[in-house]
């Protein structure tokens, strides 16, 4: 649990249960690195050998995907390299360092029977939300909302402090990356299951079978790139499938574009607009697309109750 004073003082908690005994990993354990959306231009590779040496350093044994290496674009062989993960059961987590456009593709060509059959963590963000709400939908299991390059990027003092807070929660079990505060726009509860993470890749899984049910569901939302008129596009999307209708609350994390760009209407007036006015809705400012974001367990359940 997270309990903390933000915007003016107004306190919020923020509830996460546990998402089970296989999200905590030990020393002599091995996770793999892949690859799922773009091809990763030469500064991540870069990053992704400062990863695998920090993993290494805590005693895990890494293996790196051929798709980090061999820029593979194809959706059938980044997806048939995923299940092989899956399947082996050495592989006790898998972390994805891309983003951009392409982890939709990939999801004819992986086998959901393996990935069942083979409960383990994957961590992803951006693009990745493609894979992580596909995963949920497919077999229940949850995903890490959460960027391993975090580790590698930054000031020097984010890079420390995302370290510390990941070692405590992968290795003691403890919720120092999970835990975040956030306000109220509107309500003052919600508690369900989480499903969601960036607006536009969750929207490229509409009106497939890898859409999550949204019913009963809070529905995390972040975004990157988009100004205001994009934004509401987006949101209206949304409203035009049902999906306020559906969901127990809304959570919001940073829209970095939008935010920057001081554009009217902002998100505050972009969403109340979208939302029914009895769907509780709250916004933090402390997941999304930065450096020093916190995880969100995509698949885990969430309960946020403002004081």
């Amino acid at each position: 649990m997270c309990q903390r004073r933000v915007d003016g003082g107004r306190k919020v908690k923020v509830r996460t249960a546990a998402p089970g005994k296989n999200f905590v990993l030990n020393p002599g354990d091995t996770v793999a690195v892949i690859g799922c959306s773009d091809p990763i231009g030469e500064s991540h590779r870069l990053q992704a050998e400062e990863c695998r040496k920090i993993l290494e350093g805590w005693g895990l044994k890494v293996r790196m995907a051929a798709s980090l290496k061999h820029g593979w674009w194809q959706g059938e062989k980044r997806g048939r390299e995923l299940t092989d993960f899956y399947g082996d059961a050495e592989v006790k987590a898998i972390f994805d360092l891309s983003g951009g456009d392409l982890a939709n593709t990939t999801l004819p060509y992986i086998d959901w029977k393996t990935v069942a059959a083979h409960p383990k963590p994957f961590w992803g963000y951006s693009d990745l939300t493609a894979l992580l709400n596909a995963i949920y939908a497919k077999t229940g299991q949850y995903g890490c909302l959460y960027q391993l390059r975090n580790l590698v990027s930054g000031e020097k003092q984010t890079q420390e402090k995302q370290r510390a807070d990941f070692y405590r929660t992968v290795f003691q079990g403890e919720d120092a990356l999970n835990g975040f505060s956030a306000v109220f726009l509107q309500g003052d509860s919600m508690e369900g299951t989480v499903v969601g993470g960036n607006l536009r890749c969750l929207l490229k899984l509409a009106g497939t079978p890898y859409f999550p049910d949204l019913s009963d569901k809070i529905l995390f939302l972040e975004s990157l790139g988009g100004g205001s008129w994009l934004t509401a596009s987006l949101f209206g999307q949304l409203r035009l499938m049902g999906a306020f209708e559906k969901i127990r609350g809304l959570l919001l994390g940073t829209f970095t574009k939008l935010q920057e760009s001081g554009c009217s209407p902002d998100l505050e007036e972009i969403i109340l607009s979208a939302a029914p006015g009895g769907l509780p809705v709250a916004v933090t400012g402390e997941i999304g697309h930065g450096k020093d974001s916190k995880c969100l367990i995509v698949g885990g359940s969430l309960k946020m109750e403002a004081e």
